[in-house]
């Protein structure tokens, strides 16, 4: 009997989709090396939490504002060890805020590490949700200077002169009569591209993009009131007429008897970018993740078709030697034959049947539904014998094969059909 196997898929089909995916994988990790290094080398603290504020990851410049040495002494613990006790409470809150809000902005709190020195911070976090669970990135900055600076600015203006000028955050104080601004510090005056002395020449209309005018001027006239104190992503035109964003903390400061409003602006370039960062890296890592799945349910489709395929071929060949062979060796044995050849025969019957029984086993109940000699009367239907032909051959009346082949075609479904059986057989091989 001659067999036509289903047409296998070629094997380099899982080769080729085994390159692709760790192709995949190493330029991703490539990319979060490049990130990894970006992050690290940053003046700004960033640390990665569960959603219970305990501590995934973080670079170097957090670890150093907790007061420790590496992160191996702060993963796993819960971000409020290292909180003053006098803001625990308030950490615990922003947490859960930052879990149903989605984030938590501009939130300043004291760090306090083991010899009880005490740093004050920003917090800026966001809740990020991925196939890998769900995490808060959280951004920390050391606000030890610009304290230091506001601090100053209630004092005396001789005072905090040093500090105002050095603060890495920019600092205007606006008039809220004029709108125009009284003092600016080095720093955004540098970030402007104004001097010192430019900048007592502006008001508000000139360090803002024209189209974003109404809206900064209606969020200045409500910290006026005391109504806001914090303005988020405010834009700021350049001399040269570019655009960069800022955080804005206003708060009214009395100097030489007059009230004016005075702002800390933060650049959150920096921010922004770190954000956009671990926003690609999440979507990276969800590719990644789909692909591998992909990779996965079409690896398990090939080895499950080979399975099927390699248990199909066991089972012809276990069926055609044992149906279709064996019984012919038996018949030579009982025929007429010398020694020589009946060892022949003997040695040919125990190979054969040496070679079938690893799998012989394995072999599907439903391939066995047909008897032995209906086995034998197929095949040689197949082959175009008649039934005359046929009985000779198995020593056989042709009542008992007419017999046989009404069984054949009631196990195939044929009963009460005009479907040639001989045809129906060679289309089944």
């Amino acid at each position: 009997m001659t067999d036509n196997p289903r047409k296998k898929r070629p094997i380099k089909t899982a080769k080729d989709i085994t390159k692709k995916s760790k192709l995949a994988e190493e330029t991703l990790e490539q990319s979060e090396r490049k990130y990894k290094a970006l992050i690290d080398t940053t003046g700004t603290g960033y640390v990665i939490l569960d959603s219970n504020g305990k501590v995934l990851d973080a670079n170097p410049e957090y670890v150093r504002l907790t007061g420790h040495k590496s992160l191996d002494e702060i993963a796993g613990r819960s971000v409020v060890e290292w909180t003053a006790p006098h803001h625990r409470g308030m950490n615990i809150i922003e947490v859960k805020k930052c879990i149903e809000k989605g984030f938590v902005r501009n939130l300043e709190i004291d760090y306090i590490d083991q010899t009880c020195h005490i740093t004050p911070v920003e917090i800026n976090a966001t809740f990020l949700e991925s196939n890998e669970g769900h995490h808060i990135l959280t951004i920390v900055r050391d606000i030890t200077v610009r304290k230091r600076a506001a601090e100053a600015l209630y004092e005396s203006q001789g005072r905090f002169r040093a500090i105002f000028d050095n603060a890495s955050d920019g600092i205007l104080v606006a008039d809220p009569e004029t709108k125009r601004f009284y003092l600016g510090n080095k720093t955004i005056c540098q970030k402007l591209g104004y001097s010192e002395e430019e900048i007592k020449n502006l008001g508000i209309q000139d360090i803002h993009p024209e189209e974003d005018l109404p809206n900064i001027m209606e969020q200045f006239n409500k910290i006026i009131r005391r109504e806001i104190e914090l303005a988020m992503d405010i834009p700021m035109q350049r001399k040269d007429r570019s655009v960069f964003y800022t955080d804005v903390n206003s708060f009214p400061l009395i100097i030489d008897g007059k009230q004016y409003i005075i702002g800390l602006f933060r650049d959150i370039t920096e921010r922004k970018k770190a954000e956009e960062i671990l926003k690609e890296k999440d979507r990276e890592l969800e590719i990644k993740s789909k692909n591998l799945e992909e990779t996965n349910i079409a690896l398990k489709v090939l080895l499950r078709r080979t399975d099927e395929d390699r248990a199909e071929l066991e089972a012809k060949v276990l069926l055609n030697v044992r149906e279709l062979v064996i019984p012919y060796l038996k018949k030579l044995k009982i025929s007429s034959m010398d020694e020589t050849q009946r060892t022949f025969v003997n040695i040919l019957e125990s190979n054969l049947l040496q070679i079938i029984s690893p799998f012989s086993h394995r072999m599907s109940s439903n391939l066995l539904n047909f008897t032995p000699t209906e086995i034998q009367v197929a095949d040689l239907l197949r082959k175009n014998k008649t039934s005359k032909e046929i009985g000779e051959l198995l020593n056989a009346s042709p009542r008992t094969i007419a017999f046989h082949r009404d069984n054949i075609r009631n196990k195939l479904g044929l009963k009460n059909k005009k479907t040639n059986l001989k045809s129906y057989l060679l289309s089944q091989q």
